[in-house]
C-alpha cells in the first residue's frame, strides 16, 4: 500500500494548521479504507482515459489515496486526491501543488517518488509511486517492536532518506510511522510531503503544520522549525521502532507539551532488556528539548548507530555525501604508538639528513656571507655619506638579492668539476645587499607593500640606491642629485678613485674605454673602464660611471652575464598564443567557477562552512604576511598600502570561496575517501587521530621531497658530470630579521593553492577518463613533463622529475587532500628557511 493520509487532521481544517483536539497517534484502524459506500471512486473506474481504479488504500485529513493501474505505461501507481470538502479551496490546491513541487526535489531510493499532478472533472490528484507493502504504523500495531537488526536497518534507511531531503533544503515536518512505508522487500519509503516545505520558507502559522504527537517542542510551541525539528520527529519514530511504545502518551496538546517540558522520556532500555546502548544514546540525543543538543544531521544519527558506515550507504545509493557525513565517516584512523613513534623518528632523521645535505649544497654555504646584515647596511650608509649624500634620510630600506644571471653564465660556459669553487671568494658576487635611502617616506605600490629596486621609482631628488656584496664592497650606485645644491656650470668629472676603492678594485688595473651603458639617472659626465676582478682574472669586467655637477650619481660593475638594457627579444607567435590562452583561462576560470558554485548552492550541494573557513584562512595568511613583511610607512601612504593589501586579500579569499564551492562537491562525489580528514579538520576536529595521521604523513612526504632534491645535488658526482648550481631556494627575506622569519611562515602557506590545484587536476582526469588507472597515468605524465622541463632535464635532474610525481600521487591517493596540502606546506618551509648545521 501507499502511505495512509494523515488521519489526525480534520478534512475541513485549513492547510498549515494542526488539529489540537487529539494528539495521540491511535493504534486502531482509523487510517484504513472505509466502507465501499464512502469511496469516491469504485474499483474499475477509468480516470483521464489512463488510470483504472483498483481500490481505496487510505483516507485522512489530507485526502484519499487509491491504487490504480496506469494503462499507458502498464504499471501500478497511487493516486492521491484532495478531500471532497476542499476541492475548490485555493489554499488547499496551492498546498497540493507545493507538495508535488517539493517532493520532486528529492530523488532517493528511500523516498517515495512523486510523478505529477493532474485533473479530472474539476478534481486534482497526484500520481506517485505505488509501494506494495505496509506502513510502519500498521506493522508496529501487529508485531510491537522490531527485532534489533531490522530496527537498525530501517533506521539507517530512514536517515538516508531524511538526509536526501535535507540536502535539498526540504523539511518533511510530518515524519511519523504512518508516513513510512516498507515495501515487499523490507525497504523504507518516506511518504506524504503534504506539509513539507523549504527550510527558509516556514514562518507564521506554517510552523505548526503537521501531527502534534510527532512535533518537536519548538514546532509545537510555534517558535520555529529546522532540520533538527525533523531529527526530533525521527527520534520519536525510532523510540517506537526499538521499543514498540510511544515516548510520550497524552490526550491533549497541553498535556503533551507539559510532559515534554518536564524532561526526557523514560529510556528505551527501561522497556527493552536487550536494548543496544549506542542506539539508546542516539535516540535520547534526538529527543533533547534544546535543538542545539540534538545531532546536527540525519547522517550524524546514522553514523552513531552500531556498525554504521553512512559513507558507503550514500555511495551505494548514488548520493553525494555531505561534508558532515565525510567528517564522521570511516574509522578513527589514528596510528598505533608502535607505528607513530617510528614514523616520527623517521621524519626527524629525514629532515636532519636534508639539513645536513643543504648545508653542503646550498647557495649560502657556498659564498662568504660572514658579516651580519646590519654591518652591511651600515657600510652602505657610510658609502653614501662619503660620496656626498650626507643628509639624514627620512626613510631607508634594505634586502638581499641573488645574482642568478652569473650562475646561469657559469652553468652554460664552464663544464669543469670545479666550476663553483670561485664562489667562495665572493667575486663575482652571487648574493648582494640592496639599500635604498630617501629624503621622504617611500610608499611602494606593489601588493606586498615592500620597497623594491624600482618601487617607488627613483625620481625624488636626494634619493639613493646601491648594492654591496657580502664584504660590503660597492657593486652599483644610482642617485638623484639633491634639490638644494649649489648651481655650478662645472662638469669636471669627480675623482673616480674613491668609487673604485669602495668597490675593492685597483683603478690602475683598469683601462679607460668608451661608455656604452645609458644610466637611468641624469648625468653630465660619463666614463667607463675594462678590467677584471683580481679573484677572477679570466672574466672580463666592465665598469660604467657617471656624475652630475661633479657628484657621482652612477656606478656599476658589469660582467658578460649582464644583458644590455632593452635587449629582451620580442615574443614569438607561439609565446603570444600561450600567454593569451593563460590570460583567457585566468579570467574564465573564476567566471565558470562562479556559475558552477551558484548551481551547487541552489542544489544544496555546496559546503558553505568549509568554503568560508578556507576563505578566512586565505584572507588571514594574506593579511598576516603583509602586516609582518611590508615596509610600513608612517604617512598617509600607509592607508593606500592597507587598502591595496585588504583588496588583494579579500579578492583572493573570494575567488577561493567560489572555486571551492564549485569543485568540492564533485570531490565529495567522485573521491570522498580523499576528503575525510580534510572535512574533519574543517569541522574543527583538530585532535582527531585521522587528522593527526595525515598531517604526519604529509610532513614525511614533504621531507622526502626535500631529501630527493638534496640527493639530486649530490648525484652529479656519481654520474661524473659537472656539479649542478648550488640550491638558490632559500628565502633571503628571512635574513632581514625576526618579523620576516614569522612572515615566511605565512608566505610558505601561499603554495597551498598549487597543491589543491594538483588535486583538482587528478579529480578532473578521473571524471573525464572514468578509470582511475588511466587518470593516474595521465597525471603522472603531466607532472613528469613539468618537473623535467618539457622532458629535457639533465640526467641528474631526472631523479627529481621521476620521484616528485610518485610521492605526490602516493600521498594524494592513499591519504588524501589533507596530507597533500601539508606536504605542500612542509616543502617551502624546509627548502626556504636557511637551515644549517653550522651553529656559528
Amino acid at each position: 500500500m501507499t502511505s495512509n493520509p494523515d488521519h489526525k487532521r480534520s478534512s475541513s481544517q485549513p492547510p498549515g494548521q494542526s488539529e489540537m483536539s487529539t494528539v495521540r497517534q491511535p493504534r486502531g484502524d482509523e487510517g484504513s479504507a472505509g466502507s465501499t459506500d464512502e469511496r469516491r471512486y469504485a474499483p474499475g473506474t477509468l480516470l483521464a482515459a489512463r488510470y483504472r481504479i483498483v481500490g481505496l488504500l487510505g483516507r485522512g485529513g489530507m485526502g484519499e489515496v487509491y491504487r490504480a493501474d496506469d494503462l499507458k505505461l502498464g504499471q501500478p501507481v497511487a493516486l492521491k486526491f484532495l478531500p471532497q470538502a476542499v476541492t475548490g479551496d485555493k489554499a488547499w490546491l496551492r498546498r497540493f501543488h507545493d507538495e508535488v513541487r517539493i517532493a520532486r526535489e528529492v530523488a532517493h531510493p528511500n523516498v517515495c517518488r512523486v510523478y505529477d499532478i493532474a485533473e479530472v472533472d474539476g478534481e486534482h490528484f497526484i500520481t506517485m509511486e505505488f509501494v506494495d507493502g505496509e506502513d510502519l504504523a500498521s506493522l508496529l500495531r501487529r508485531i510491537g517492536r522490531l527485532p534489533r537488526d531490522k530496527a537498525l536497518e530501517i533506521t539507517r534507511q530512514l536517515c538516508a532518506g531524511i538526509a536526501a531531503a535535507h540536502d535539498k533544503n526540504v523539511l518533511h515536518r510530518d515524519l511519523k510511522p504512518a508516513n513510512i512505508m516498507l515495501d515487499g522487500r523490507g525497504r523504507v519509503r518516506i511518504t506524504d510531503f503534504g506539509v513539507a516545505a523549504l527550510a527558509d520558507k516556514v514562518n507564521g502559522k506554517e510552523i505548526r503544520a503537521g501531527t502534534p504527537a510527532y512535533m518537536a517542542p519548538e514546532q509545537l510551541a510555534g517558535k520555529g522549525v529546522t532540520r533538527r525539528s525533523d531529527i526530533y520527529s525521527l527520534g520519536l519514530v525510532l523510540y517506537e521502532i526499538f521499543t514498540g511504545r510511544e515516548p510520550f502518551e497524552a490526550d491533549s496538546s497541553a498535556k503533551l507539551e507539559s510532559l515534554r517540558q518536564s524532561g526526557p522520556p523514560t529510556t528505551p532500555s527501561s522497556h527493552v532488556d536487550d536494548m543496544d546502548p549506542l542506539a539508546e544514546r542516539v535516540i535520547m540525543r534526538c529527543l533533547e528539548n534544546d535543538p542545539a543538543d540534538r545531532p546536527g544531521s540525519a547522517i550524524a544519527v546514522a553514523a552513531a548507530l552500531p556498525g554504521a558506515d553512512p559513507l558507503a550507504m550514500a555511495l551505494a545509493a548514488g548520493e553525494t555525501p555531505s561534508p558532515e557525513m565525510l567528517a564522521v565517516a570511516g574509522q578513527r584512523g589514528g596510528l598505533r604508538p608502535a607505528v607513530a613513534v617510528p614514523c616520527l623518528a623517521g621524519l626527524v632523521v629525514i629532515a636532519g639528513a636534508w639539513i645536513g645535505i643543504k648545508s653542503s649544497v646550498g647557495l649560502l654555504s657556498a659564498i662568504p656571507l660572514d658579516k651580519p646584515p646590519q654591518v652591511l647596511v651600515d657600510r652602505a650608509q657610510q658609502l653614501a655619506t662619503a660620496l656626498g649624500y650626507s643628509d639624514r634620510p627620512a626613510d631607508t630600506a634594505w634586502w638581499f638579492s641573488t645574482k642568478s644571471a652569473y650562475l646561469d653564465h657559469v652553468k652554460e660556459n664552464d663544464q669543469s668539476q670545479t666550476r663553483w669553487g670561485r664562489l667562495a671568494s665572493g667575486r663575482p658576487p652571487v648574493v648582494a645587499l640592496r639599500y635604498r635611502m630617501s629624503p621622504e617616506t617611500m610608499v611602494p605600490s606593489n601588493m606586498e607593500g615592500q620597497v623594491g629596486w624600482n618601487d617607488p621609482r627613483l625620481e625624488t631628488p636626494g634619493m639613493v640606491r646601491m648594492e654591496v656584496d657580502g664584504e660590503g664592497r660597492l657593486l652599483k650606485l644610482e642617485a638623484v642629485a639633491p634639490a638644494e645644491r649649489e648651481v655650478s656650470a662645472d662638469t669636471t668629472a669627480p675623482d673616480w678613485t674613491a668609487l673604485f676603492e669602495a668597490a675593492g678594485l685597483d683603478p690602475d688595473a683598469f683601462t679607460p674605454t668608451d661608455p656604452t651603458r645609458t644610466p637611468l639617472v641624469h648625468c653630465d659626465t660619463r666614463a667607463a673602464w675594462v678590467g677584471a676582478f683580481p679573484e677572477a682574472p679570466d672574466i672580463a669586467l666592465r665598469v660604467e660611471a657617471g656624475s652630475f655637477e661633479g657628484r657621482p650619481v652612477y656606478f656599476e660593475l658589469l660582467g658578460p652575464w649582464n644583458e644590455p638594457r632593452g635587449s629582451t627579444p620580442p615574443l614569438e607567435a607561439g609565446d603570444r598564443i600561450v600567454i593569451t590562452i593563460f590570460l583567457t583561462l585566468f579570467l574564465l576560470i573564476p567566471v565558470a567557477g562562479a556559475f558552477i558554485a551558484v548551481r551547487n548552492l541552489r542544489a544544496g550541494r555546496g559546503d558553505r562552512k568549509g568554503a568560508t573557513w578556507l576563505a578566512i584562512y586565505v584572507f588571514t595568511i594574506s593579511m598576516g604576511g603583509w602586516l609582518l613583511t611590508a615596509d610600513h610607512a608612517l604617512s598617509l601612504g600607509e592607508w593606500a598600502m592597507l587598502w591595496r593589501a585588504f583588496a588583494n586579500a579579500t579578492g583572493s579569499a573570494l575567488i577561493c570561496w567560489i572555486l571551492y564551492l564549485a569543485i568540492e562537491p564533485y570531490a565529495r562525489r567522485q573521491w570522498p575517501h580523499a576528503m575525510i580528514s580534510w572535512s574533519r579538520l574543517l569541522s574543527g576536529r583538530f585532535r582527531d587521530p585521522l587528522v593527526g595521521r595525515d598531517i604526519l604523513v604529509g610532513c614525511i612526504a614533504g621531507a622526502l621531497i626535500c631529501l630527493t632534491v638534496g640527493l639530486t645535488q649530490l648525484s652529479a658526482t656519481l654520474l661524473d658530470r659537472p656539479p649542478p648550481a648550488p640550491l638558490q631556494s632559500t628565502n633571503l627575506e628571512i635574513l632581514r630579521g625576526g618579523r620576516y622569519v614569522a612572515g615566511g611562515l605565512f608566505g610558505a602557506q601561499k603554495s597551498v593553492g598549487i597543491w589543491i590545484g594538483a588535486f583538482v587536476l587528478l579529480l578532473l582526469l578521473r571524471m573525464v577518463l572514468r578509470r582511475q588507472w588511466l587518470a593516474v597515468v595521465a597525471f603522472y605524465v603531466v607532472l613528469l613533463g613539468i618537473f623535467s622541463g618539457g622532458f629535457a632535464a639533465d640526467p641528474e635532474d631526472w631523479l627529481v622529475a621521476i620521484i616528485f610525481p610518485l610521492l605526490i600521487l602516493v600521498t594524494m591517493i592513499r591519504f588524501g587532500l589533507l596530507s597533500l596540502v601539508v606536504m605542500g606546506l612542509v616543502v617551502p618551509l624546509l627548502i626556504g628557511y636557511p637551515t644549517t648545521v653550522d651553529f656559528s
